[in-house]
């Protein structure tokens, strides 16, 4: 473990759990995350429990460097027009509104 900056639980350890607790192939990626999202649900709470406490103990490990990137399948990816706006500052809101104050002067003058 990694002292000072925790890092997540690397996907490498996701396979090994669902290798060890699900009899899946640890390389086959789709086949570890379907293990994930269709059967793990349908375990015992008891069990549930115990692969989430594996998986907490591996909190921070070192990812392996050769491990595969991977991105879940079926899972839409949210764009920008669905993300939540960002507050403006409010010194830039004062801002902006003075700027419109003076533009409508300057057009007013004209």
């Amino acid at each position: 473990m990694t002292k000072g900056k925790l890092m997540p639980t690397p996907i490498h350890v996701f396979a090994e759990i669902a290798a060890t607790y699900g009899n899946v192939n640890p390389d086959d990626a789709d086949a570890v995350q379907k293990w994930y999202t269709e059967k793990l649900p349908t375990l015992k709470p008891e069990l549930i429990d115990e692969i989430l406490e594996a998986l907490l103990r591996h909190d921070g490990t070192k990812p392996i460097p050769s491990a595969e990137k991977h991105y879940p399948i079926d899972v839409p990816l949210p764009s920008l027009k669905d993300s939540i706006p960002a507050k403006s500052p409010i010194l830039r809101t004062v801002f902006d509104l003075y700027l419109k104050k003076i533009w409508k002067r300057i057009i007013q003058k004209k």
